[in-house]
């Protein structure tokens, strides 16, 4: 079934379809509210809200760009509007970061296995550290794979804007951790018991819904 097919599906009242809506972006939204507000437990909370928000306002959705466009833009207003939120509430954007220690088990040895622990840690505490304005862009782009009209159409930001800070961002990493991060080790990883969390508390909160 079509995208397409399914969000018209869900206007009709099939609801229960709004899971597969969810399976498919959890992980793309999760790394880019990670990438903005470098919590796990915000993160959540800023992913079930965004569906919610996505499903009643869905009927507003009018297909002049991209369905993932249009949810990661309310993704990425909760996100901000979040950071707001503790700029009051602490006075300072900056929290201590906790990092999701996972592998695939996809290497042969221990010795692989820590080596590629080690280097995802350190891969994702080195993105941690770029301004946020260049982080969004390094995740989006090079993490989650968007293309550059789609990144600017998300961000509202120009699509040379979005070339000048991916190109700082590489800058700001050294150049063999950024060689060793292309395709070889999955940063920020979303994780399968994660995914069911959120989808099961969204679908939860969407039954009480008339």
């Amino acid at each position: 079934m079509k995208e397409e097919e399914i969000i018209h599906s869900i206007l009709k009242g099939e609801k229960e379809l709004y899971e597969l809506i969810m399976r498919k972006y959890n992980q793309r939204l999760y790394r880019i509210a990670r990438a903005m507000v470098k919590d796990e437990a915000e993160v959540e909370d800023i992913l079930q809200d965004t569906y919610l928000k996505a499903f009643e306002n869905l009927k507003q959705f009018e297909g002049r760009s991209q369905f993932s466009t249009w949810v990661t833009r309310i993704l990425i207003n909760n996100s901000n509007a979040s950071l707001n939120k503790r700029k009051r509430v602490d006075g300072s954007i900056e929290i201590e970061s906790r990092l999701e220690h996972q592998s695939d088990n996809l290497y042969e040895t221990p010795d692989q296995h820590m080596s590629a622990i080690e280097l995802k840690k350190i891969l994702e505490e080195a993105i941690d550290k770029l301004p946020e304005n260049l982080r969004n862009v390094y995740v989006m782009r090079e993490v989650e794979g968007l293309h550059v009209s789609e990144t600017a159409e998300c961000l509202s930001i120009s699509e040379e804007n979005v070339k000048t800070r991916l190109h700082r961002a590489k800058s700001l990493l050294k150049e063999e951790l950024y060689r060793r991060s292309k395709g070889d080790i999955e940063v920020f990883r979303f994780g399968l018991e994660r995914c069911d969390r959120i989808v099961l508390s969204v679908m939860c909160q969407l039954g009480k819904l008339n």
